[in-house]
């Protein structure tokens, strides 16, 4: 696919029947590419003729990354054209952004007639002077910026490279390995920080942005929800400060003091609830019966396998999969079978072997998401995530030792004591059975 016109519309490989504006392909390139002509009466003031940015692998999030992008343009315009004053730390961070592709820092000639070839406007802005970067600005202003520019070029730790969402995410994936569903929160987090911000660079927040975000937070959501959130993007900008694209971490400590209410539990009577199970699909009685008596969370019984239950062992084993990836280590796990489960198991595997998935419909091959939005409260009086307290509580009632109730659920060890060691199979066992 070539360039395209600035306002057509033209419908992505692999997009059905939606229609994405301004995206394109490159031929021998993955992905999808931002591309946009700049308006005639701006392109002396911008120095190019073309935007053109990799938005994303997928049409999902070429298409999501392309509205960002799109509204980064925009902004472009309107200052360029006088309309809008943007802080000087955006400023730095859209010029970076657009003008100096790392082709034209490492001075890699083969890029440089690569993107001439495509035409694409590769005069380095290394080489301008600060009248010709922002000619509508006051000398005073055009030279404040320049110097900030020069630090960023020289590598300062002032000036940090402009990044995107996109790059940030691909950065933590690559560090992390994190679900797919922990990539999709991530993303959600910071689209919906950006947006409450009006800003399309995360490292062009500032802590009174932070501040904004959580004001936003407290008068929309819990505060427990408030602080989850601050802290998922705290956990980020962590990242980014420790690889060098921004200077501080400008949500660290706000989420320290927000009052997080915990929402009492009722107690409730798990052998009640098992006589409701009739009222539940076929299909999901069964995963009903496999979380009652193992304490496991929808998404890992979910998303079992039949080689993952041995009834010759009496165990169900856990495990990490490439379509249903486990949060941490402490997760895979061997749970004994409770004998009360042992006769549903045998109607659920029938002649199913090896890789053959036992609830396969309850993959959201979108999100990725594994026995999500079951309508358990409606149909039978509680949700999945309470036969998993159901258990914790049984087995606390009971006595059983902290150590071998974490190992049953998961749950990773709270401090350096718990790391050592390990609980046997007859420990975990014993716990099981005195379930009810």
């Amino acid at each position: 696919m070539g360039q395209t016109e600035p306002n057509r519309r033209r419908r992505s490989k692999g997009s059905g029947s939606h229609r994405t504006t301004y995206l394109t392909t490159r031929p021998g390139r993955h992905g999808f590419y931002f591309q946009r002509s700049v308006p005639a009466d701006v392109q002396a003031a911008l120095g190019r003729k073309l935007w053109k940015r990799k938005a994303g692998n997928t049409p999902q999030e070429a298409r999501q990354q392309a509205a960002l992008l799109l509204a980064e343009t925009e902004r472009e315009i309107a200052v360029a054209r006088g309309e809008l004053t943007l802080s000087e730390q955006e400023q730095i961070d859209t010029l970076w952004g657009w003008r100096t592709p790392q082709a034209l820092l490492s001075a890699a000639a083969a890029d440089k007639e690569e993107a001439k070839a495509e035409g694409v406007d590769v005069c380095g802005f290394e080489e301008l002077g600060p009248d010709e970067l922002w000619p509508r600005l006051p000398e005073e202003e055009q030279y404040r910026l320049w110097r900030r520019l020069q630090g960023r070029l020289k590598g300062d730790q002032e000036g940090v490279v402009g990044r995107t969402t996109e790059e940030l995410l691909e950065l933590v994936t690559r560090l992390k390995k994190p679900a797919r569903t922990t990539v999709g929160e991530w993303r959600r987090h910071l689209d919906a920080l950006l947006k409450c911000c009006g800003k399309t660079l995360p490292t062009s927040l500032e802590r009174p942005d932070a501040q904004k975000y959580r004001d936003h937070l407290l008068d929309t959501v819990s505060g427990g929800t408030a602080k989850t959130r601050l802290n998922y993007l705290s956990g980020l900008w962590n990242l980014m400060v420790e690889e060098g694209w921004v200077t501080s971490n400008v949500f660290s400590g706000l989420s320290k003091r927000i009052r997080a209410e915990r929402v009492r539990k009722e107690p409730f009577d798990v052998q009640a609830i098992d006589r409701k199970v009739g009222r539940l699909p076929k299909r999901e009685q069964l995963l009903y019966w496999i979380m009652r008596w193992t304490g496991s969370h929808v998404s890992e019984a979910a998303g079992l396998r039949a080689k993952d239950i041995s009834l010759d062992e009496s165990v169900i084993h856990f495990a990490s999969h490439s379509r249903r990836p486990l949060k941490t280590g402490y997760r895979e796990r061997e749970i004994p079978i409770h004998p009360s489960l042992m006769v549903q198991l045998e109607m659920l595997l029938g002649g199913a072997e090896g890789e053959t998935f036992l609830f396969p419909w309850a993959e959201d091959e979108r999100t990725g998401r594994w026995g999500a939005n079951r309508p358990w409260q409606r149909k039978i009086g509680i949700s999945p995530k309470a036969l998993r307290d159901s258990v914790a509580t049984q087995l606390r009632d009971a006595d059983v030792n902290e150590r071998v109730v974490g190992a049953i659920l998961g749950h990773t060890p709270k401090n350096s004591t718990g790391v050592y060691g390990t609980v046997t199979h007859e420990a975990m066992k014993r716990a099981i059975c005195m379930l009810k």
